[in-house]
């Protein structure tokens, strides 16, 4: 469905994100809506967020990369998953590089980012998402 979301109506994409009930946790949304959280946010803005940046659509639909099992139980289910984008990096000014390690301007380009997440289910429905810290993939 998130590949879905840019070319749905709003009437059905927010019909379609209700019907999902998931609490998509904020150190999930912020990153992807590329600002603070501001208002209450619908899922169907997320999932129209989810495939592009800056206003420019992604060059690849959204990919499932790794699903796996960390707990499960009757009926209960802790997943780890990663989100595979092709997504657009907007040009860096050299003023914004400059809290960068590089201090030099980038030209707008599309680029490979891989998102990691912790998705509990019960009864075999997505409740909630929240981000899996980088670090933890390492270990």
């Amino acid at each position: 469905m998130i590949n879905d979301a840019p070319g749905l109506s709003d009437e059905v994409l927010a019909t379609r994100a209700g019907e999902l009930s998931i609490n998509f946790d904020p150190d999930v949304t912020e990153p992807i809506l590329d600002y603070p959280n501001r208002k209450t946010m619908e899922n169907g803005e997320l999932l129209r967020a989810w495939t592009s940046s800056a206003g420019t659509p992604d060059r690849a639909p959204l990919r499932l990369s790794d699903v796996n099992l960390l707990k499960g139980g009757r009926g209960v289910a802790l997943y780890q998953f990663t989100l595979r984008r092709e997504r657009f990096f907007a040009e860096i000014t050299e003023k914004e590089a400059a809290g960068d390690s590089c201090g030099y301007p980038e030209p707008a380009h599309y680029g490979v980012t891989r998102l990691s997440y912790l998705g509990v289910f019960s009864n075999n429905k997505l409740r909630t998402v929240s981000a899996f810290d980088e670090w933890l993939q390492q270990a």
